[in-house]
């Protein structure tokens, strides 16, 4: 989820998706272009299970998306 959402940023959408039951346990990804030390624990305390900096790096997308997919208990 981008971090600056048009009329809600990702935190308030995070905050949200977090108190819903029906979407609690899905594993959300921040992504910004702020990538400060700072920036990153932000994301980890709102609960983000993960965050990628702009630009990107494609094997680190895949390989961030994969580990939160992961249905075999690894």
């Amino acid at each position: 989820m981008d971090i600056n959402l048009p009329g809600m940023d990702g935190y308030e959408a995070m905050e949200a998706l977090s108190s819903d039951d029906r979407t609690k346990d899905i594993p959300v990804i921040a992504v910004s272009a702020a990538a400060m030390k700072s920036d990153i624990e932000k994301g980890a305390a709102a609960g983000f299970e993960g965050y990628l900096s702009k630009p990107f790096n494609v094997s680190e997308i895949i390989e961030t998306i994969d580990r939160h997919l992961n249905t075999d208990g690894s």
